[in-house]
Parts: C-alpha cells; sequence; structure tokens
C-alpha cells in the first residue's frame, strides 16, 4: 500500500467515525501537501507523527517506523496508546496540555516492539484543520542524554558526598556579590558557627556576616579579616597559603585558590581549612627533640656520622676535631672511600669486609681498627656500623659511632703480657708438679725392689699407678693449648697404656676398647675420673681374667644432657654375688665410692655379663 492509498483508507475512517464526509475537500488538501513533503520526511533523522487527539495516526514517517520497530502498515492499525501502556495515564495529561497550551515540549517513554522502553523528548504542535483538530509531534531518542545526566547525576552526588564527609572544612565565596555558593559542614563545626550552618546554606547569610562571626577566635584579626574579604588585586592573588593562630590555641591552616568560570572569568575563591593543632604540636616536639639530639651528638666525645646509600656523608659530628683532626665541614658531602682511606693499611680489609657484612645483613657490625689523625700518626678506634633500610626492605644508608679505644688497647696489650706471663708460669708450675710425681712414683718403685712381701709390693704398685694417672693429667694441662682443660680421650689412651705395661698384661690377650667423644675437661674432674678409671681397670687386669683367659676392656665416656657418662667394662669372671660394692673392704672400691661422691655421681653395677660400672655425675 503506497501513502496515497493509506491516506484514502484514514479519510474513509474519518467519514465512518466523525461523519466530516463534507471535509473531503480539506483533506484533499492536506494530502497534496503531505504527499509533496513525505520524501523529505521520511528521510528526516527523527521519527515524525501524525495523529488525532484521540491517538489515531494520520502519518508516520520511516524513520519512525524503524525507532519502533514496527513496518508502517502495523503502525497505521495502531493507536498512540497501544504504544505506551503503561503511561497511558499521563500521556493523556500530555495531549490535554498539547490542547490547552498549542505548543508543548516534554520528555516521555515509548515502547518498541520489542518491550523495550526508550526514553524520548517529543516537541508537539497542536494543527487545526477546521474543527478537527491534529498533533504533529517530534521526537528524539535522548537515551544518551539520560545516561549522560545519571553520571552528572552520580558525580553531583559523590562530589557532594566527599565534600560532606571530608576531614577538611571548606566554602565558596562569590567575591563580586559576597554570597557564600557552598559550605560544608566540617567548615560550620571547625569555626564554631554550627547554630548558623542551615541559614548559610539557604544563602540568607552572606560571606561578610560570617567572618565576623569568627573573627573573635582570631588573634590576628587585622591579617585574618584583609585575607577573607574581596580585594582590590584580588585578580593578580591566585593563590593564598598561611596558618591562623585562633585565641583558645588551635592553629587552623587555610589554602585558597581563585575559581573562574567557563569563560576564564574569576567571580570567587574556594577557600580550604584543616585544624592543624596536633600536627603542630608534633612538629615542635619533633624540633625540640631534634634540637636535643643535636646538642647531645654535637657534644659527645664518640664520633658519630651518617652516609647515604651512596656513600655520600650526609651528617659528621664536631667531635671529629677532637678525635682525629679534621674539620666536620670537610667531610660532609664526601664519599665514605675517600674517609677510610685513612684506615691503616693493616685493617682495611678487615674494615671493608665487616662494613659489607653489616650492609648485606643489614645488622650492626663493630671492628676495631686504626684511623690516621690529621697530625700522620694513627690511633686504635672501634666503629659500629649500623646499617639502614626503607619499607622495601633495602639498605638506605648507615649510621656509623667511632670511639677512641687506644687507652683500652694499652691495657689490652698489658694484660694479654700479663697473662702470657701468667701462662707461662701456670704451664711450669703444671710441669713441676708432673716432675714431683714422677719423683713420688719413681720412689714408690724403688722402694718395692727392697720388700720380698709380695702384698706390700702390690700395694707399693696400686699406689704408683695412682700417682702416675695424676701426674698423667698434669702432663696433660702442660701440653694442652687450653692450660684450664685435657682432651680427656687422650689422656684414657696413655693412662690404659701405662696400666697394661705396669702389669704386664699382652694386648693381644686383654684388649682395651676406648669410647670416648671428643671431650675437654677441666682438672677438677679430670683428676677424680681418672683416678676412677685407673682402679676399676687396674680391678679388671688382676681378678677378671684367670688362667691366660682372653677378654676385652672398654671404657666408654660421653655427655648425656648436661651430665657426663662413664663406663668401664670387662666381659672376665664378674665380681662375685656376696661382695657389697658400696661396703667393700678394698681399698680400690672404697676410693671409686669415694671419688664418685666427689664429682656427685651415681654408681650401677651390673653383673649379668662380666662386669658393668656405669656413673652418672
Amino acid at each position: 500500500m503506497n501513502d496515497e492509498d493509506m491516506f484514502k483508507k484514514q479519510l474513509e475512517k474519518f467519514k465512518t467515525h466523525h461523519n466530516i464526509e463534507k471535509k473531503i475537500e480539506e483533506y484533499e488538501d492536506l494530502k497534496e501537501k503531505l504527499a509533496l513533503k513525505t520524501s523529505i520526511l521520511d528521510i528526516y533523522a527523527d521519527p515524525i507523527l501524525l495523529h488525532d487527539i484521540k491517538g489515531n495516526f494520520v502519518y508516520i514517517n520511516e524513520t519512525a517506523c524503524k525507532f519502533l520497530g514496527y513496518t508502517k502498515n502495523q503502525l497505521m492499525k495502531l493507536n498512540l496508546h497501544d504504544l505506551n501502556v503503561t503511561e497511558f495515564s499521563k500521556l493523556d495529561f500530555q495531549i490535554n496540555n498539547i490542547i490547552k497550551k498549542k505548543e508543548l515540549r516534554f520528555q516521555f517513554a515509548h515502547f518498541k516492539k520489542n518491550k523495550t522502553l526508550v526514553p524520548v523528548e517529543i516537541h508537539s504542535k497542536l494543527i487545526e484543520l477546521g474543527n478537527e483538530k491534529l498533533i504533529l509531534s517530534i521526537i528524539h531518542d535522548i537515551t544518551e542524554l539520560k545516561k549522560t545526566e545519571k553520571n552528572l547525576r552520580w558525580n553531583i552526588n559523590l562530589i557532594h558526598s566527599v565534600a560532606e564527609n571530608s576531614p577538611l572544612a571548606f566554602y565558596v565565596v562569590n567575591n563580586k556579590t559576597d554570597s557564600i555558593l557552598y559550605i560544608n559542614h566540617n567548615f560550620c563545626k571547625l569555626w564554631n558557627i554550627e547554630s548558623l550552618e542551615k541559614e548559610i546554606s539557604n544563602g540568607k547569610i552572606k560571606n561578610k556576616e560570617v567572618i565576623l562571626k569568627i573573627l573573635p577566635q582570631i588573634e590576628d584579626k587585622e591579617f585574618f579579616m584583609k585575607t577573607c574579604t574581596p580585594l582590590q588585586d584580588e585578580e593578580n592573588r591566585s593563590i593564598l597559603e598561611d596558618e591562623v593562630s585562633l585565641t583558645d590555641g588551635r592553629v587552623v591552616r587555610r589554602f585558597s585558590t581563585q575559581i573562574r568560570d567557563k569563560k576564564d572569568r574569576y567571580f570567587g575563591r574556594l577557600f580550604i581549612c584543616e585544624d592543624i593543632s596536633e600536627r603542630k604540636k608534633i612538629e615542635n616536639s619533633i624540633k625540640d627533640r631534634e634540637e636535643h639530639l643535636s646538642l647531645i651528638t654535637d657534644n659527645m666525645l664518640d664520633l658519630i656520622y651518617q652516609a647515604n646509600n651512596k656513600g655520600i656523608f650526609e651528617y659528621v659530628s664536631p667531635s671529629i676535631k677532637e678525635l682525629l683532626g679534621y674539620e666536620a665541614k670537610d667531610i660532609i658531602g664526601k664519599r665514605d672511600f675517600e674517609f677510610i682511606s685513612m684506615v691503616h693499611p693493616d685493617d682495611f680489609e678487615l674494615l671493608i669486609d665487616t662494613l659489607q657484612a653489616a650492609i648485606k645483613t643489614l645488622k650492626p657490625k663493630r671492628v676495631q681498627h686504626r684511623f690516621r689523625h690529621a697530625d700522620g700518626h694513627y690511633i686504635w678506634v672501634e666503629t659500629v656500623g649500623n646499617p639502614m633500610s626503607n619499607d622495601k626492605g633495602e639498605f638506605s644508608g648507615a649510621v656509623y659511632i667511632t670511639r677512641d679505644i687506644t687507652e683500652l688497647k694499652n691495657v689490652e696489650n698489658q694484660l694479654k703480657s700479663s697473662l702470657e706471663e701468667k701462662e707461662v708460669l701456670l704451664r711450669e708450675i703444671h710441669h713441676r708438679v708432673k716432675n714431683n710425681m714422677q719423683i713420688i712414683s719413681s720412689l714408690l718403685n724403688l722402694q718395692s725392689r727392697y720388700l720380698n712381701d709380695e702384698k706390700t709390693v702390690n700395694v707399693l704398685n696400686e699406689s704408683r699407678n695412682r700417682v702416675r694417672s695424676m701426674a698423667m693429667v698434669h702432663e696433660e694441662l702442660y701440653r694442652s693449648h687450653d692450660l684450664s682443660k685435657i682432651d680427656f680421650a687422650d689422656y684414657i689412651q696413655r693412662l690404659l697404656s701405662g696400666l697394661f705395661s705396669s702389669y704386664g698384661v699382652d694386648d693381644n690377650f686383654i684388649k682395651p676398647e676406648i669410647n670416648v667423644k671428643d671431650v675437654l675437661l677441666n682438672i677438677d674432674i679430670a683428676v677424680p675420673c681418672g683416678l676412677i678409671i685407673n682402679e676399676l681397670v687396674s680391678n679388671s687386669l688382676k681378678h677378671a681374667f684367670i688362667h691366660g683367659q682372653k677378654g676385652n676392656i672398654s671404657i666408654k665416656f660421653h655427655p648425656k644432657g648436661e651430665k657426663y657418662e662413664l663406663i668401664v667394662a670387662d666381659d672376665g669372671i664378674g665380681i662375685p654375688e656376696n661382695i657389697d660394692f658400696e661396703n667393700t673392704k678394698s681399698l680400690g672400691l672404697q676410693l671409686v665410692n669415694t671419688l664418685a661422691k666427689q664429682l656427685s655421681g651415681n654408681i650401677d653395677i651390673y653383673r649379668d655379663t662380666g662386669t658393668i660400672f656405669k656413673i652418672v655425675f
């Protein structure tokens, strides 16, 4: 169906429903006019609708068809109300407004064929043809505009929320009219004018009135008035930043900048205020502390200096003059290698290694070395390097403390010399004690040669072995690098060798087994332990193996927690059951009991296979 056929059909509809046959000629004239413009209207960018006041369509351009998603035939069969089911009441209201006002621009919502709702702006105009009234509407899709409005509204709400919840206090004033354009709650709270907040926000109070309310709280009232009111040279005063002292002791920082319109014309000023009282207290406290620390560091005898991560000295205490003869100003700004070059050549490598270890581990390190004084001589100092790190744990510099230890070194050398003398003397004492005991052992040996009583000879030999075990302790101490302790494993080896020789025992028949960890014992433990081993091994050699019986004698000695464990065992015939170890008449076993008590130890005896003595002390 072409436009002419459609138009004829509409005329028939009007004849049927409105009884307007007499106006066919007028519609024929309208048809001709519309036909001339149809081609133009169909390609018009916006949808165009022509309908009567009841919503029956007379004309719809192609753009409208595409916009709503219908064909022209489909739309011509529909009523305007069919396109706006949910907006029906609003549609009737707007049609009545158009009839009343003749022309109207309003925003509305149209349903497309796919049921999507499209926001539009409609420009409608009433057309009267005789007694008939038609409405011509041009529709503009405002979907993007609505999105922009929504975003803008969200941004405005966001800005307002930020402004009201900001810890800063601020307001905007129009300096031309002296009116307040915006003021947030924190500003009223800061200046104790909360009772006026509503009147200020409603524009009932001018800027000057607000300033006068604030003025009694200000220390320097004249300056405050001068910076808050419009000035002759306001155009040239772009930024204002200052601090204002209040009568109640608070300090307020103010920041102000010009506000210009879209044409870059100055019209007002933004004031931002912040209570910095606590910050000022902290700043003053830090300043006082810095002055106090400077007073301390500047008057310390120790040299304190700081270098950044590039090794450039940023601070050197004045004590460098007293310590090394240099001026602090001559060192500040120099690289650390220039300062380190003053170290004695023999100490240079040690110092570098220590400082590098401190930087690598980020832990303090100390080192003793010699520094060259300005007059050329070297002095002994101790330097402690304290590395610093940033938030990422990276090396950011170091603080060094250097102290004169010349006197300490002199005392140390004296003590070292005295210690060497005492060490020589102590070695000589151990050597003489060992020699004296060897003399006693030799005398006992000589005495035994003049005796015919075998029992007496055996007693003298046992005594000689006991003396020799003690002499060997002093010999070990004399030979040891540490004069206070002996290598107990080496001692036991030599002790058993002497006992086997003394009793004429072939170690191919009775084999000694020594299981002793590397243990260093002092003389108070070594002597009683040596005597216990001497008595128990002697007892095994004399009584455990009869008629040429072969066997083993073992000695085990090792730490057990905070104590020691000594085990002397043999696989001989064993101690008879009728012998009470703790109440024995044997001098050797009595001596073992006494020595064990001296060591605060406990003795356990096992007779299952041979004899095992276990002593824990």
